[in-house]
């Protein structure tokens, strides 16, 4: 009875899943990937090269939503922390990465743990744009007052929960690429996984979406998941965030973030 449940569902989504591969596919002439970093009609995408999962700290209460992107108000230049494993047991090592608005590194200040039989301490090392350490200092504390002065967090446009399906949304899904079905998630004794309550959706796929920057629309695919089986809802998933600049200093540097998981893609008019 279950495979015969199963070979009805899939008849019945056959003719959308086509009709949906077919609009894709039309679309995909006017929508470029995250990864095409060619110079676009107007503006230029760039990914920050950072490693490690991304950290926020409470240092800053500006931004409305949980930011990663620090801004350095007197030095215009950005800032993230990050986490990497070192490899050893749990211990983790921290870097506070600077670059500057066209996604270029300029420093790098790593915080590499070590333990003793009494302690566990920091060796601090501070690297230049090239990845060469110009500075090492031993036995330190982690000074992430220091390391995020001057600096606020930028601003995410996008709400817990956004209405991407509205065209006033920072982030407008125009339409979603169904590319990959998890059956697993629709497992109806899983405790988790449909309508975004699990780490997995049950659509894999590309979303085709509009960015407003600098009075014009930017187009990408990004990779989304959708919770929704057959019908048209606002299912979305991705772990997304679109990063503005404090009003008085999106003039001076036209820029703004793209956030997708723990990668970082600079958005500039340069």
């Amino acid at each position: 009875m279950y495979l015969i449940i199963i070979a009805v569902i899939l008849l019945i989504a056959l003719v959308p899943l086509l009709v949906n591969r077919i609009y894709s596919a039309r679309l995909d002439k006017s929508y470029r990937d995250l990864t095409d970093f060619s110079k676009a009609d107007g503006y230029t995408l760039k990914k920050v090269s950072i490693k490690g999962k991304l950290q926020f700290q409470h240092t800053d209460s500006s931004a409305d939503y949980v930011s990663f992107i620090y801004m350095d108000t007197v030095n215009l230049n950005f800032k993230v922390i990050t986490k990497i494993y070192t490899g050893v047991g749990d211990h983790y090592e921290t870097a506070y990465v600077t670059f500057d608005q066209t996604g270029k590194i300029i420093e790098t200040d790593r915080y590499i743990p070590f333990e003793t039989e009494t302690t566990y301490q920091f060796d601090r090392e501070t690297l230049d744009a090239e990845g060469k350490v110009i500075r090492r200092v031993k036995d330190v504390e982690t000074d992430s007052i220091n390391n995020v002065k001057n600096c606020v967090l930028l601003n995410g446009l996008l709400p817990p929960w956004p209405k991407w399906k509205e065209k006033s949304s920072p982030v407008y899904i125009r339409h979603f690429a169904k590319k990959e079905l998890n059956w697993s998630e629709l497992n109806p004794f899983q405790l988790a996984g449909i309508n975004g309550s699990g780490n997995v959706s049950v659509w894999s796929g590309f979303a085709y979406c509009d960015l407003q920057f600098m009075g014009k629309t930017v187009k990408l695919k990004i990779p989304f998941g959708y919770d929704s089986l057959f019908f048209n809802t606002n299912d979305y998933y991705a772990d997304l965030q679109y990063y503005t600049l404090p009003e008085e200093f999106m003039k001076k540097l036209p820029v703004r973030f793209i956030q997708l998981k723990n990668d970082i893609y600079v958005l500039s008019s340069f």
